[in-house]
């Protein structure tokens, strides 16, 4: 155990991804935004499940490097805190480069299978690839710190509760980063 004191605490512990129940994450063929970085080579074919920040992302880089990228999500927008027509402008570019994208479908099951993995969508849909990065977000690496014990209050989330200068709900102690709410 290790205890500290200070008059204020900055927590900024960084994060890890957020692994949806149900989907079993292999490090081979089904990854999250930490294991895709550990490819031995670049897939021909892939699903990026989450269309936000971290998804988007892997999707332009994996379409420039050659692969054929299918980008799902369940909410209506890609990216939908940014501007619309840069938005649109770079889904005009990734379509360019072999993207295909499916808004508004729910993604039901990630399946491995001998040639690669199969996901599944509510609407009946089935698609094939190599991988399936799952880019469902990521939560603050708090496991351990005892922020129940220092009275930090988590919101539904499990994200902090801040206020607009970054305190949280215990005296002194504030928040920054993948924390706290709020584009990371």
């Amino acid at each position: 155990e290790r205890r500290i004191a200070a008059e204020r605490i900055v927590l900024a512990p960084g994060s890890r991804p957020t692994r949806p129940d149900g989907v079993d994450f292999n490090e081979r063929t089904i990854l999250d935004s930490d294991g895709i970085l550990h490819l031995e080579k670049i897939p021909d074919t892939m699903v990026v499940v989450g269309a936000g920040v971290i998804g988007v992302e892997y999707a332009s880089m994996f379409t420039a490097l050659g692969c054929k990228v299918t980008l799902i999500d369940g909410r209506p927008d890609v990216l939908p805190f940014c501007d619309k027509e840069i938005v649109e402008s770079l889904l005009f570019y990734l379509r360019d480069r072999r993207l295909t994208l499916r808004v508004g479908e729910k993604v039901v099951a990630v399946e491995e299978h001998p040639a690669g993995t199969v996901t599944r969508l509510e609407s009946g849909k089935q698609i094939a690839a190599d991988v399936v990065l799952y880019s469902a977000g990521r939560r603050g690496a708090v496991d351990g710190l005892g922020l129940e014990a220092a009275g930090v209050a988590l919101d539904n989330s499990g994200r902090l509760v801040v206020d607009e200068n970054f305190r949280t709900t215990a005296a002194g102690i504030y928040a920054v980063g993948d924390l706290i709410p709020g584009p990371m």
